[in-house]
């Protein structure tokens, strides 16, 4: 990738991260990266493509769950997924008893509208009822975003 990601944390509440990513320092938006921290122990559903290859569903699971997806306006490139990856890799992989799972996901979410603050949960919160997250926090007010979190 010749191209180097950027991160900026739109973001931070105690079960939810939400990231903007660009080429560059201030190039064009690459994606979202939304971090759902389910804190439940895992279970094979939450792996469907492992459904029927694990023999041993009883036993199948760990503490905690996490999803993360990846929101984009068209489909990514195989290279930039695995940079995605990485970087998701990156934040959670030293969560020893901790599953984890990157889905991708086609939707349209206008960076000028996220990095105004309260416009971040509508345009976050369907994507968060679509992955089936229990999630009921309707407004963040403004003054928030002057914190590293938001909550």
């Amino acid at each position: 990738m010749k191209d180097t990601l950027r991160l900026t944390r739109e973001l931070k509440l105690r079960d939810v991260e939400f990231f903007l990513i660009r080429k560059g320092y201030n190039g064009e938006k690459v994606c979202h990266m939304l971090f759902l921290d389910f804190k439940r122990p895992s279970v094979l559903q939450d792996f469907p493509f492992l459904i029927g290859i694990d023999e041993d569903e009883e036993e199948f699971g760990r503490s905690n769950f996490i999803k993360v997806i990846i929101i984009s306006e068209a489909e990514l490139d195989t290279e930039v997924k695995e940079e995605l990856h990485i970087i998701a890799s990156g934040f959670l992989e030293n969560k020893m008893d901790c599953h984890w799972i990157i889905e991708y996901e086609i939707a349209n979410i206008d960076p000028r509208d996220v990095g105004l603050g309260q416009n971040i949960l509508p345009a976050i919160l369907p994507i968060m009822k679509k992955h089936n997250f229990p999630y009921h926090l309707t407004d963040i007010s403004n003054d928030k975003f002057n914190f590293l979190s938001q909550e």
